[in-house]
């Protein structure tokens, strides 16, 4: 019976049916992993090459040596703005790769689509593929209607420029912090040095107190109260050398640089008083600042959002190149296809109303942020008006009255009119002063960056030009 079978096959399935075999064979033997030589398939292969042992030297051995620490510097406030500026703030360095990121996707919203090949072969008769069935190849494109690609590349654009104006908003909030930071610290230093200078002072007046008990000219309660002032002096000192670390070490991570290298900084708190450029043009410097356009920018891309997603509402067209073989009759058939979807349930109804909703958000974010900018500039400004006016009462009535007053205890002193002990209290006096002085600068050159800041579109080197 098998052998009846055989004859009456056709010569031309008789191939086929050998041609499927041998494909199965190969892809058997190609997805079968090669047997270890002398062991199963699924064993480790061994190798018979000799095993040479490695050790390792003394130094190789010790672990490995962590880089040098570096090497501490003091800062300008020039300095310290060039490091923000050449891209050291790591926060601010991945940040700005978002605008590569969206160059990219703008760049990928303007491509057409790919077309397509499709090659098939059906009707097979008895597994001969290549005597047997239609061999159709087929070569189309697809069509965007209605601006679909002009729409997205638009949408792509604006959403870009977004990117590019809250890369800068964060840029000039970057070097605002960093700013203040250097303020805050360069007062510190000049803190520390009037509270050591304070604790000298307690110093003596403690000693000078405990001299005057021992010869029975002061009562012991007099002794503990200038005992407990000149321990409450050298805590302060201590407190404020802490402190300068830790604003060393913060301004380290605003300028991205390693730890310890920001040592101190160099300049004068009197420095960060505003220009009359800044005081004349403050409020309408505050409508070009990068926030408030990078909201505007948004509002832009949310009305391309609802242009990309009305054209996106169009069916796309599909056109195609056919060929076919019928290997039956020998013969060739050529074709066309159109393809054109009937836009009867999804007109992208949702996205198209999901569009203009952000839309209105981002009308109504523009509204937030504007006011929040004015609110914050007017905040600015009552900082700045009150640390100027508190400089103000220290440098015309304050200070040079309590100068007079140290300098006059001097002159007395040398006459013998006064004790040292009032001497060295004129002093402390003078002192707490200066250093009260010392708190108003800082709020006022703290308060004066935020203006700039907020006028000068995160130009903080002074004018906002």
């Amino acid at each position: 019976m098998m052998a009846m079978d055989r004859q009456r096959m056709e010569p031309g399935r008789s191939r086929g049916l050998v041609a499927c075999a041998g494909w199965l064979v190969l892809a058997a033997a190609c997805s079968t992993p090669p047997p270890a030589p002398g062991g199963r398939a699924d064993e480790t292969p061994t190798s018979d090459l000799p095993v040479q042992e490695v050790r390792l030297t003394p130094d190789q051995e010790s672990e490995p040596t962590p880089p040098p620490p570096p090497e501490p510097t003091r800062f300008t406030l020039t300095e310290v703005r060039a490091r923000i500026l050449e891209n050291n703030n790591l926060t601010l360095a991945a940040e700005t790769l978002r605008i590569a990121e969206a160059e990219g996707r703008e760049r990928e919203a303007g491509l057409w689509p790919n077309p397509y090949v499709l090659l098939r072969k059906r009707r097979i008769d008895g597994f001969d593929i290549t005597d047997t069935g239609f061999l159709e190849l087929e070569v189309g494109q697809t069509f965007e209607l209605g601006g679909k690609r002009a729409a997205r590349a638009d949408l792509a654009r604006a959403q870009a420029e977004v990117v590019g104006e809250e890369v800068r908003a964060l840029t000039a909030s970057t070097l605002r912090d960093a700013e203040q930071q250097y303020y805050v610290l360069l007062r510190l230093e000049l803190d520390h040095a009037e509270a050591l200078e304070a604790a000298r002072v307690a110093g003596e007046l403690e000693q000078l107190a405990a001299n005057r008990v021992d010869a029975g000219k002061e009562s012991r309660i007099a002794q503990l109260r200038f005992e407990a002032a000149a321990t409450d002096a050298r805590l302060t000192a201590q407190n404020l050398e802490r402190k300068r670390e830790r604003a060393c070490r913060e301004l380290d991570e605003l300028l991205g640089a390693p730890v310890g290298l920001v040592a101190g900084v160099e300049g004068e708190l009197d420095a960060g008083e505003l220009t009359a450029f800044d005081r004349e043009n403050a409020w309408s410097l505050l409508l070009s600042h990068p926030r408030l356009r990078a909201v505007e920018k948004s509002a832009a891309a949310a009305r391309h959002a609802i242009d990309s997603a009305e054209a996106d509402a169009w069916p796309d067209l599909t056109f195609a190149l056919a060929y076919e073989h019928d290997s039956n009759l020998d013969r060739d058939y050529a074709g066309l296809l159109l393809k054109l979807p009937l836009p009867t349930w999804d007109r992208n109804q949702g996205r198209r109303a999901e569009a203009r909703a952000a839309l209105r958000r981002a009308r109504k974010s523009l509204e937030a942020e504007a006011q929040t900018l004015a609110v914050e500039l007017g905040v600015a400004w009552l900082d700045y008006q009150q640390a100027q006016a508190d400089l103000t009462g220290y440098d015309e009535e304050i200070l040079p009255r309590l100068e007079e007053s140290f300098a006059l205890t001097q002159s007395a002193f040398d006459t013998g009119r006064v004790s040292y002990f009032e001497v060295l209290d004129a002093h402390l006096a003078l002192i707490r002063a200066r250093r009260t002085r010392l708190d108003h600068l800082e709020e006022r050159a703290k308060a004066a960056a935020q203006i700039r800041y907020l006028t000068g579109s995160g130009d903080l080197t002074g004018s906002g030009k």
